[in-house]
């Protein structure tokens, strides 16, 4: 694999726009169609937002985000301090629910298992690392 970009700031929400643009150049550079660098960039987006928002943390925790070049696949790493959460985990919303019934969160995590290719999760060393694939045909 080979490293496009990295970036490591703070799980700030005025550090939101910096990674979405880290990772958008990153895509382009590789040659990702611009359907597919959108995708990339609201699948950083919805996730570093929950890190921010859900982290856990008494404040605000390191997120560091790299951007992998494998073959035709881009590849996002984003690894965190925060509580432990798996993304690939969660159960999926209930799409056919009213949505005034319907419980509030959830469709940030839908949205990023739908656009990827894959998702992989681990803990290690007390960090969540969260590996998002993306190919180049757009989701």
């Amino acid at each position: 694999m080979q490293k496009l970009a990295s970036v490591a700031l703070p799980s700030e929400l005025d550090n939101l726009s910096r990674f979405t643009r880290c990772a958008s150049e990153a895509a382009r550079g590789h040659g990702l169609p611009p359907e597919r660098v959108g995708q990339v960039e609201l699948a950083v987006e919805e996730t570093v937002l929950n890190i921010c928002q859900h982290g856990g943390a008494p404040g605000p925790v390191p997120i560091e985000m790299t951007c992998l070049a494998d073959g035709d696949s881009f590849l996002v790493e984003l690894a965190d301090r925060g509580v432990p959460f798996d993304l690939t985990a969660q159960p999926a919303p209930d799409l056919g629910q009213d949505l005034a019934q319907r419980p509030i969160g959830g469709l940030g995590t839908h949205l990023v298992r739908k656009i990827t290719d894959a998702l992989a999760y681990r803990r290690e060393s007390g960090r969540n690392i969260l590996l998002m694939t993306f190919g180049r045909a757009p989701r």
